[in-house]
């Protein structure tokens, strides 16, 4: 069984929005950090992640952040169709912080943890899709449903929500799929040092016992490549060159 793991790193040329499309983007000429951010949380998962997977880096120049997203849905639906497979996407801005076992591990299209809101107008329980696990055994229908929602992308939720309708579609209830150490959500930790007794209450574990942290680099790029370069250095991780 062939194991993927996968990022996504686009150059998007628009950097002014819509304001009605509520993107949370505003810095300017972010690409060049987002290289140095792709390189050093791959360099985490290459250190920690343990079973035998072959990484695939999506790269594309796109006019719009939503033609991420629909590249997404449209490249891994390929791949997955391509051949029996587990696929482990996850964004640039997380990293992993210990070794952790996941190929295999489940059996639907998973999510681990809330987002932030953890409600939403269509969710009671919002999950954060920055990490998303999609194995082999999953029902076909909903990689499909990637497919048929691709050009209904509105608003900068719409495919948050996508993977929601995915996830709850399946009739699982949270107990069976709400595990934070999975996708521990950072966004309010600005350094090693500061607020993490904060995330930890919001993500009630202790960031410790975290596997996977999503850092939320849309709320700052600057300070999450500055944040990862210090993560590699506590954890002695070997930071990539190829």
């Amino acid at each position: 069984m062939k194991n993927y793991f996968v990022q996504t790193l686009c150059k998007v040329k628009k950097e002014n929005y819509d304001p009605g499309q509520q993107v949370p983007i505003h810095e300017q000429d972010t690409y060049p950090m987002y290289q140095e951010l792709q390189n050093l949380s791959y360099s985490t998962f290459k250190h920690f992640m343990e079973g035998d997977w072959e990484y695939v880096l999506l790269e594309e120049e796109v006019s719009h952040v939503f033609e991420v997203f629909q590249q997404n849905f449209r490249k891994i639906h390929d791949l997955w169709n391509s051949e029996p497979c587990n696929i482990l996407f996850t964004g640039l801005d997380t990293t992993m912080i210990q070794p952790t076992e996941i190929f295999g591990k489940y059996d639907k299209f998973t999510m681990f943890n809330h987002s932030d809101p953890k409600r939403s107008p269509n969710f009671e329980n919002n999950f954060n899709c920055d990490v998303r696990y999609y194995p082999s055994t999953m029902d076909k229908k909903w990689m499909d449903y990637t497919m048929e929602k691709i050009d209904s992308l509105k608003v900068w939720s719409d495919e948050q929500d996508i993977y929601n309708d995915m996830l709850w579609g399946q009739g699982v209830t949270v107990d069976e799929v709400h595990e934070p150490k999975m996708a521990y959500q950072g966004h309010m930790i600005p350094n090693l040092q500061q607020n993490i007794e904060v995330g930890n209450d919001w993500n009630g574990i202790h960031i410790n016992d975290a596997h996977i942290v999503h850092w939320h680099s849309s709320r700052g790029i600057a300070n999450r490549v500055q944040l990862f370069n210090s993560i590699c250095e506590w954890l002695e991780v070997p930071i990539q060159d190829d």
